[in-house]
């Protein structure tokens, strides 16, 4: 199936009355555009496209990568999904081609989805990235450094579950990348920022994460340090509290 007979079979899915609120929840850059198809509806179409059509690799990837150009914001969701279900998504050979993807993005929520679907799932796999993601935080696209915090979500949160914080190979240089983004002027990339801080924080990791906060209150936005306080006990997200 080529691109022309995907796009007008899920066109059919688009709501006749349009939700004005979608626009402010996910608003998107220039040339993007929101079809308000719930997510849920997108997953079921998904897993019926998939069935029915069986597509090989390449074949998903080279849709994929017309619904990225397309910039529609459900379309995209679409391609990330399908290309997610192949586990050659996951290798290593594929970050330059999911990377490449990134200049594609309009808005945050597909941003999000293409590091937890694939981006964040190669590098959980292959530290050896670490090196290539940490460049990305003095990109020019907002959605690039972006990626570059929440890329290492996946991965925080298998360490955390395993309780593996100790030996940890993810937790220094993400903190390195939220720390070096911390007052960036972004509203997006400001507002990914807390959210590997919570995550450390959630699994354990509590007490890196509050020398953290208190070492470099001064270098982070204010909305960056209360952002990132939220899976502190209270005593001690009071405590932090009271330091900015």
């Amino acid at each position: 199936m080529d691109y022309s007979d995907f796009h007008r079979q899920f066109q059919k899915l688009a709501p006749k009355k349009k939700n004005p609120l979608i626009d402010r929840i996910i608003p998107v850059d220039k040339g993007g555009q929101n079809l308000d198809i719930r997510i849920p509806v997108i997953k079921n179409f998904v897993r019926q496209f998939h069935r029915e059509n069986n597509l090989p690799f390449k074949a998903a990837v080279a849709l994929a990568n017309d619904c990225f150009k397309g910039k529609i914001t459900e379309e995209v969701a679409f391609g990330i999904e399908l290309v997610a279900r192949h586990k050659e998504s996951r290798s290593v050979e594929f970050f330059p081609r999911a990377e490449r993807w990134i200049k594609f993005l309009t808005n945050w929520e597909n941003c999000d989805r293409l590091c937890g679907q694939i981006l964040g799932k190669i590098l959980r796999e292959n530290q050896v990235l670490i090196k290539e993601i940490k460049k990305w935080a003095d990109d020019k696209s907002p959605w690039k450094r972006r990626c570059a915090v929440v890329s290492f979500i996946p991965a925080l949160a298998q360490e955390g579950r395993s309780g593996q914080y100790k030996k940890s190979k993810f937790i220094k240089p993400c903190l390195e990348i939220c720390l070096k983004l911390g007052q960036d002027p972004a509203p997006y990339v400001q507002k990914a920022i807390g959210w590997p801080v919570r995550e450390i924080t959630k699994w354990g990791g509590e007490k890196i994460t509050f020398a953290w906060l208190k070492k470099n209150k001064n270098n982070l936005t204010s909305f960056v340090f209360h952002s990132s306080l939220e899976k502190f006990p209270k005593k001690t997200k009071m405590e932090l509290k009271s330091l900015k």
